[in-house]
């Protein structure tokens, strides 16, 4: 199934960004109170939580007895490639807000630890200038190609950033395009899906919410699910 053009008289993107739009942030610091701290460090502000912070069933139960923290934001003036530290005060860097990248103008680039495990869909395209994102290579959840982030087994779409530009070919060892993946990338001018694809943003969708510019979208078909408000 291919769909060229967009650029229709009633733009779909137009409709689009009526009918979709992002559910209600989860910060870090309204989900799991209280948290002990908060502060700067570098380039970033912070939050340091208490045992169970966004953890769940047996594994809450497991952990319970560590302090982690979450990045709550960049500070102003960031620019290019930013580094999220692992630890801050002795503790585990675990998560990433939500909102904490949506003022990053001048970021390009971000290198995500391993030790960042909580990450909601959507949460790196709030980044409007990123272009690159990197995994480390010892990451137990999530890993990069070329760029783009994607789970451990390379064949799921997380997050393409929201600066890309032109024209993006989804790798073929991907399956499954995951929700909100390529969303806010408001330079992107086609996309072209693999055979190897199945599933395009699961039950939750949006994967192109906010591709504004976003003129074709090449789907094979093989797509036997498209997530709601995805296409």
């Amino acid at each position: 199934m291919k769909l060229l053009p967009l650029k229709t008289t009633t733009s779909i993107m137009a409709i689009l960004a009526a009918w979709c739009f992002y559910p209600a942030p989860l910060s870090a610091s309204k989900a799991i109170r209280p948290y002990k701290e908060s502060g700067k460090s570098g380039q970033f502000s912070y939050a340091i939580y208490n045992n169970q912070w966004l953890l769940h069933g047996q594994r809450a139960l497991n952990e319970k007895h560590l302090t982690r923290v979450a990045i709550t934001g960049v500070l102003p003036g960031a620019k290019g490639k930013i580094e999220i530290p692992s630890s801050i005060a002795g503790h585990d860097v675990y998560g990433i807000d939500d909102n904490a990248l949506k003022s990053c103008t001048g970021v390009t680039g971000i290198v995500i630890p391993k030790t960042v495990r909580f990450l909601k869909p959507g949460t790196l395209n709030r980044c409007q200038g990123l272009e690159n994102i990197e995994v480390a290579a010892d990451h137990p959840d999530f890993a990069s190609v070329d760029g783009v982030m994607f789970d451990k087994q390379k064949t799921k779409l997380l997050a393409l950033g929201a600066g890309r530009k032109g024209r993006y070919v989804v790798p073929k060892t991907t399956t499954t395009i995951g929700p909100y993946a390529l969303s806010l990338c408001t330079s992107l001018k086609s996309v072209v899906i693999p055979k190897s694809v199945t599933d395009i943003g699961g039950h939750t969708g949006s994967v192109f919410l906010g591709c504004k510019n976003l003129e074709s979208i090449d789907i094979p078909g093989s797509v036997t699910n498209i997530g709601q408000k995805s296409c």
